[in-house]
């Protein structure tokens, strides 16, 4: 009896065991075909993003309104074949910004599945200057860049400012932009364009103004470009201009240094054109 019960609990030990191990083969079998399913996923889903042409870039298109356009195609144009998921478009927007200053913004934009548009805006030049073999223009930021070809003679439709040798241009190109927004209120037979913009090793500003009327230059020394002052010191500049034109007079120099005065002794010199 005893002997009949030691095998059967022998014969239970061993299907336990089996049992077990075949659990234990078929878990684990579970495991390996799981993992050789999820490289394969991985394997295709990799091949379709990166390898296979579906997402491969096939074009890229600059802003064609401005002539930069076909060198930033030119310049992109190792991208063509490439992922377009892999494309670092920040990257590419700082080295263009780098090598084309005159750009003020670029956005380098992904068009799924296969394109690459480039939009950029550049910057607006409000004077020119000299130096080497062309002039070059600068913003209101003071950033300078290569002049575009509407501005290929820029003496014509831009002034010159000249800095004498001094790095701050916030405070002329200020005194430009000031210009610029009152300048309007002379009306068009009494306008003075302004050409030429020097700023002295002192900081003084002086600036030469030709006038609608007549090949003759007038010269205007406006003192500390002080911002604080500009509207005071522009209206009493068209004060003595309504002034000169009621007595038919053609000014040769103003000199506006003494406006405003701290004592309230405001000061204009005008030179008078002879003939």
């Amino acid at each position: 009896m005893k002997i009949s019960q030691q095998i059967i609990l022998r014969d239970k030990v061993r299907r336990r065991k089996f049992r077990n191990s075949y659990r234990a083969f078929m878990k684990t079998g579970k495991i390996i075909a799981a993992l050789v399913l999820s490289v394969y996923s991985t394997h295709t889903v990799y091949n379709f993003l990166f390898r296979d042409d579906f997402f491969l870039i096939k074009s890229v298109v600059a802003d064609a309104r401005s002539p930069l356009a076909a060198k930033i195609e030119s310049d992109l144009k190792p991208l063509l074949g490439r992922s377009i998921l892999l494309t670092a478009a920040g990257r590419l927007e700082t080295e263009l910004q780098k090598k084309y200053p005159e750009i003020l913004n670029i956005r380098i934009e992904r068009k799924l599945p296969d394109g690459i548009r480039v939009a950029y805006a550049l910057r607006e030049p409000a004077a020119f200057v000299r130096g080497g073999k062309n002039a070059q223009g600068i913003d209101l930021e003071g950033q300078r860049f290569p002049l575009p070809k509407e501005h290929s003679q820029p003496e014509k439709s831009l002034p010159e400012l000249v800095l004498n040798g001094l790095s701050q241009t916030d405070e002329p190109l200020q005194f430009i932009q000031a210009w610029r927004g009152v300048s309007g209120s002379f009306s068009q037979n009494e306008s003075w364009k302004l050409s030429k913009v020097t700023v002295d090793k002192y900081g003084e500003i002086s600036a030469e103004l030709a006038s609608a009327e007549g090949p003759q230059t007038m010269t205007l020394s406006w003192g500390l470009p002080e911002q604080k002052h500009f509207s005071e010191k522009f209206m009493r500049l068209k004060q003595v201009r309504d002034d000169l034109n009621s007595r038919n007079l053609q000014p040769k120099f103003i000199d506006m240094a003494g406006v405003p005065h701290s004592k309230g002794a405001e000061r204009v010199l005008v030179g008078i054109r002879k003939g």
